[in-house]
This record gives structure tokens, sequence and C-alpha cells, in this order.
């Protein structure tokens, strides 16, 4: 079940990267913040 929960993080990762490319703004301190939110919550 975990791996499963990690697979589907990944995939936001790389979402979120890609969602960043085109719209070509700088905010990986933002995004860092967020996806350290979702894992404190799930760890």
């Amino acid at each position: 079940m975990r791996e499963f929960v990690i697979a589907i993080l990944f995939l936001l990762l790389i979402l979120l990267v890609l969602w960043q490319t085109l719209n070509k703004t700088r905010d990986e301190e933002a995004i860092l913040d967020k996806l350290k939110a979702i894992f404190g919550d799930l760890f």
C-alpha cells in the first residue's frame, strides 16, 4: 500500500515539474513546501 502512495506522489511531482516548465515560473521553494506538507501528513 505504501508503494502505491509513493508512486502517486511521484507522478504528482512529475506533473508539478511539467506545470512549472509550461508556466515558466520559478517557484521551486513553494513546490518543495507543498511536498513537505504532503509527505508530513502521510509519514
